[in-house]
């Protein structure tokens, strides 16, 4: 790969919740597959602009830097 793309499954989910970041991530971490040796895992919820992080983190400010955008998600998807 030239480095424009991920190598691995990479996955979007959007849905609504009444959950915080914190435990939506729990549970997906505890009831699924991931492993947080290596899989990373990032719940947000754009109402409130509060995210959550599970596993593999290599830029820990990356979440934090896509806040504040008038379109999470096109800044997500980026």
């Amino acid at each position: 790969m030239d480095g424009t793309s991920w190598e691995e499954t990479t996955s979007l989910v959007v849905l609504k919740s009444d959950e915080t970041p914190e435990r939506l991530a729990g549970f997906i971490a505890a009831n699924s597959d991931f492993s947080s040796k290596k899989d990373t895992l990032l719940v947000v919820n754009t109402s409130k602009n509060t995210f959550s992080t599970k596993g593999v983190i290599e830029d820990r400010e990356m979440p934090k830097s896509l806040f504040g955008h008038s379109s999470f998600l096109d800044q997500l998807l980026r």
